[in-house]
């Protein structure tokens, strides 16, 4: 089945969520009635499968959706911005390294996220769109992003 990376965003007449099956990340657009899928757009592939991730597992990846752009957290550090109306990717920016020593420890021989006290990486929220920049502040590192809505350039 397909692991949800917490609630779903409502936007008209479609439900957005992000979620991963069979390592692929994707955004998908529910049918706000019946739940059908209607569409959707693969946005990452993670090192490590979502059910061995026991830490990646808790973070949520809610989207923010303003200006027929839907922004797109995806708990692998990845931020991408997908046109609403095509359903294409219009920019995907890298605000930390997928696989680095320092995110990364094994257990049972398997990558996992490191399990860090809270205190140190941001609490969970989606992305917040001002005007044309986009502000995300990733649970996966301590970085605060902001970035153009259209292009993704800082």
């Amino acid at each position: 089945g397909t692991f949800f990376f917490g609630a779903p965003t409502p936007a008209e007449n479609e439900i957005y969520i992000i979620g991963e099956r069979d390592r692929e990340i994707r955004l998908y657009a529910l049918d706000p009635e019946t739940g059908a899928e209607r569409w959707s757009q693969q946005i990452g592939n993670p090192d490590q499968d979502i059910e061995l991730d026991m830490v990646r597992r808790w973070w949520i990846a809610p989207v923010a959706i303003d200006q027929g752009v839907i922004i797109c957290p995806t708990t692998i550090g990845l931020l991408t911005a997908i046109d609403r109306l095509n359903h294409s990717i219009l920019w995907s920016t890298r605000y930390e390294p997928a696989s680095s020593s320092r995110n990364n420890q094994q257990f049972n021989h398997i990558n996992q996220t490191t399990r860090e006290p809270l205190n140190q990486r941001w609490c969970p929220s989606a992305p917040i769109i001002s005007g044309n920049k986009v502000i995300y502040t990733p649970q996966d590192d301590e970085t605060l992003v902001c970035l153009d809505l259209i292009t993704g350039s800082p």
